[in-house]
């Protein structure tokens, strides 16, 4: 019954198995003088069609048909008009039901609105849900009115009768059929077949001579109890269930329980067995559908989990088959990159490192100075006692008696442990001997450059004041005031050439970080002296909580310097400027707030700002600067591995934020 199939020949194939279904139930089975069903399997069937059916013309149409064909079963199996429009309406209020609950409570099954039949417990027990309450509705429905129409209707058209007999059928014919439902869906292309395998040798399920076994055991089990054995044996036989469950396809299992339970059903009409000699035919049929219901349930039960288990097992082989190729594909990135990587725990021993950092995590390391560092010193230990480290220069011995200078930084690695304490550290480091001397030497030539340009513009400015001086003895008019103005002019070009010439050496910085506890508030803290260096003291508000910083103090001073200056300069004229410094601890970094009251910074141009000569339009032609202010900002923030953002205040002005490593 394919929903592709076309809504014809599923309407065909549905109304032939309710129809056949339910005359078989009332002919094969009625047990009594009441010609009570043992079984009802086409309220399984009725099911089925309905999930089937495509759309809601679709299904009320088989809905309308399937209540008129269980109504047409039950006259011409024998009874009255008014009995049998009931139990056909209540089968099919019953169906929707069903079909309703499926919907909240399996639907990933076919039919509801997924694509699946039962492979896992979820769906197993959504779908037992739904059919019970469901079944139970339609009991609940049937005996009511079955007592206010009919209520010279003997007993057998009570609750537990309707409920026992069409919970049998609904979960044996709609479990297996949804089951074979599935497979022909695959078999025709028209979804993709369920593999379930289990990454192991040995296949999951049984093999032919074990099928063979399989159905010897339960047909010889079967004979006995039926034949020979007592009531209280007939339950022994959900061994056999548990053993088709465990081996067998669920498919397979299921068909394997409906043989059992229509055997068992058989037998118990022809008054073989156990169920056969009870008191009344009533009890023969809720005892017999009670075991039925067991074995189904319990083949299912086993199968469902069973194909749970091997889905599982499944998807952790691909899930190990993708880590291990992201795993290749990392350490081949690894060992192409210059840099060294390791991970060193925390007795020190290197747990995996790529090839250039072979040559590092195992050698004696040095200061920069001749010191040797400490085995407790080193940056892996520091990393776990003291959170990342910055970059910092080392020295090791090279090849052939020469020095090597290395840059390492260390980050703490708590192995996937949340808020757990670190367990080993990821250690990057890269050889920077010839960046240094080129640093070094570009050092000397900015400060070579930076003197030799600053005694011809200190001459330079020597001459403009005098001339200026000068200027002051003519007589006013005209002549005078052109002169006082080019003079000026040039002595403001004089004072940024000397401004540039200070950033340009700014910019060389220095070769080497000397780390240490840097205060940034108090009374010998970093930020007041730099306000009273830039004779900012009443503009700037510094929280006295700031904490403090494991960095270079030169650098850090050049940081805020330039932050600071930066904020008091850029304001609207006629706003007396104000800048607020805050900050607080998170993870071992520092977060340092520097808000300002300031003109601000378009949103689009948040990180062009910290490009090296470069000057936000808005900015640029009416306020004096060199462009490279924060570019060294970002610079100095980078060494000590941190960072720097832009970012906009609610109350107007800008706010930049910088995170370092805290003390």
């Amino acid at each position: 019954m394919s929903v592709r199939g076309g809504g014809a020949a599923v309407f065909v194939v549905g109304l032939l198995a309710v129809v056949g279904l339910g005359l078989g139930a009332r002919v094969a089975t009625a047990i009594g003088a009441q010609s009570l069903a043992l079984v009802w399997p086409a309220s399984g069937a009725a099911l089925l069609w309905y999930l089937a059916s495509r759309g809601r013309l679709g299904r009320s149409l088989s809905l309308a048909a399937m209540t008129v064909a269980v109504a047409l079963v039950m006259v011409v199996t024998g009874s009255g008009w008014s009995l049998a429009w009931i139990v056909a309406v209540a089968a099919s209020v019953q169906t929707v039901c069903c079909a309703l609950l499926l919907r909240q409570w399996a639907p990933s099954l076919l039919g509801v609105r997924g694509g699946a039949s039962l492979h896992d417990l979820r769906s197993l027990v959504g779908f037992l849900g739904a059919l019970l309450l469901g079944t139970l509705v339609g009991a609940l429905l049937a005996s009511g009115l079955i007592d206010l129409v009919v209520p010279e209707q003997p007993r057998g058209s009570g609750v537990a009768d309707w409920w026992g007999r069409h919970f049998a059928g609904v979960v044996i014919v709609g479990a297996v059929g949804h089951l074979v439902w599935e497979w022909w869906r695959a078999r025709r292309g028209i979804a993709p077949v369920r593999a379930v395998s289990a990454p192991h040798p040995r296949t999951p399920y049984a093999g032919w001579p074990e099928v063979l076994a399989l159905v010897l055991v339960a047909v010889t089990t079967y004979g006995f109890v039926f034949t020979y054995g007592r009531a209280q044996l007939a339950f022994a036989l959900v061994s056999v269930a548990v053993w088709a469950g465990a081996r067998l396809p669920t498919l397979w299992a299921g068909l394997l329980s409906a043989c059992c339970g229509t055997a068992a059903c058989g037998l118990t009409l022809a008054g073989i067995g156990p169920f056969a000699s009870l008191e009344t035919p009533q009890l023969n049929a809720l005892v017999t559908q009670a075991f039925v219901l067991t074995v189904a349930l319990t083949t299912l039960a086993v199968a469902v989990g069973r194909d749970e288990r091997l889905a599982l097992l499944a998807e952790l082989a691909e899930a190990n088959r993708h880590a291990g190729a992201r795993i290749e594909l990392l350490d081949a990135v690894t060992e192409a990159m210059d840099e060294g990587i390791a991970v060193v725990d925390a007795e020190g021993t290197v747990v995996r490192s790529n090839r250039a950092a072979s040559s590092v995590v195992t050698a004696e390391i040095y200061r920069l100075d001749g010191s040797r560092i400490a085995e407790d010193d080193r940056p892996s230990y520091r990393a776990r006692r003291e959170g990342r480290t910055i970059l910092e220069d080392v020295a090791i011995a090279g090849p052939g008696g020469s020095r090597r200078i290395i840059a390492l930084r260390a980050v703490p690695l708590s192995q996937g442990v949340v808020d757990g304490e670190p367990a080993a550290a990821l250690v990057v480091s890269r050889d920077v001997t010839d960046e240094r001397v080129a640093q070094d030497r570009l050092h000397e030539f900015a400060e070579v450059a930076a003197h030799d340009l600053r005694t011809p513009l200190t001459a330079t400015r020597g001459w403009v004041e005098q001339a200026a001086d000068l200027v002051e003895d003519l007589p006013p008019g005209p002549a005078r005031d052109g002169l006082a103005h080019a003079l000026s002019r040039a002595e403001r070009t004089a004072d940024r050439m000397a401004e540039l010439i200070r950033d340009l050496l700014a910019s060389a910085g220095k070769s080497t970080l000397e780390p240490e506890t840097v205060s940034l508030a108090g009374p010998g803290g970093l930020l007041p002296g730099i306000a009273r260096e830039q004779r900012c003291e009443p503009y700037l508000v510094v929280d006295a909580s700031l904490p403090a910083l494991h960095a270079d103090r030169d650098l850090c001073h050049q940081l805020f310097t330039n932050l600071v200056s930066n904020a008091v300069k850029y304001v609207a004229p006629g706003v007396e400027p104000r800048v607020e410094v805050t900050g607080e601890v998170h993870g071992g970094r520092a977060v340092i707030r520097v808000g300002d009251n300031g003109i601000g910074v378009p949103d689009d141009q948040r990180e062009q700002i910290f490009d090296r000569l470069y000057r936000a339009p808005t900015s640029a032609g009416s306020y004096a600067g060199t462009g490279l202010g924060l570019s060294i900002c970002r610079d100095v923030v980078e060494r000590h591995g941190g960072s720097i953002r832009c970012e906009a205040r609610p109350q107007g002005g800008t706010t930049f934020v910088v995170e370092l490593q805290a003390a």
